[in-house]
């Protein structure tokens, strides 16, 4: 299978889509200089472990993605690499390669939105790359898509990941499901968005 490199470009609101969000993609290298471009909708909470983790916000009590990470490294082992291999009515799968401290090699099956939240928790950013045929088609689509166009100019014209606009929806978003968790009873979710409400209103 060929892949291409990815970089993530930013995290936002999806217009009309009431608490999901786009995940932004674009070419790491592209041959005629104009990267191809994708792009995913994921849910509210993978949007905000991927937004804290490239801000580098680090919250009262780690996350769950934060201590998957801390035990792969304390294991000694390493996440090389995600690899978004397929796509089918709009899911997209990902693969996480991971070297063990053995050298042996170690793949797993995980949704995308959890894979790019992993590889953003490694330092440097763990490399994402993409299948071409699959980058090939969304980038087709993205062109053909004013509202996917218009999505990626908003960034590059306004700023990527550090827009105060993000997280202002981000704050609405967590405000919403800490009301939600309390209201439930489900008070140790509901002390995990306060911790991540802290965070942002600490910048």
């Amino acid at each position: 299978m060929d892949i291409v490199e990815v970089h993530v470009v930013s995290v936002v609101a999806s217009p009309n889509s009431g608490r999901a969000y786009t995940l932004l993609f674009e070419e790491e290298s592209p041959e005629n200089n104009i990267p191809q471009k994708f792009l995913i909708i994921i849910g509210a909470i993978e949007a905000q472990a991927i937004m804290m983790a490239i801000k580098k916000m680090e919250p009262v009590r780690p996350l769950t993605h934060d201590v998957f990470m801390t035990y792969v490294l304390k294991s000694g082992a390493a996440l090389k690499k995600v690899i978004i291999y397929k796509e089918e009515r709009g899911v997209f799968y990902s693969m996480i390669h991971f070297i063990q401290k053995d050298g042996a090699e170690l793949l797993l099956d995980v949704r995308t939105s959890d894979a790019v939240a992993l590889a953003m928790r490694v330092e440097p950013f763990a490399p994402i790359f993409v299948s071409k045929n699959i980058l090939q088609e969304q980038n087709k689509l993205v062109n053909e898509s004013t509202e996917a166009k218009k999505l990626f100019k908003l960034v590059e014209s306004e700023g990527d990941l550090d827009d105060d606009e993000d997280d202002e929806d981000l704050l609405i978003d967590l405000e919403e499901q800490l009301k939600d968790a309390v209201k439930n009873e489900k008070y140790e979710q509901a002390s995990i968005l306060r911790d991540k409400i802290k965070l942002i209103k600490k910048k």
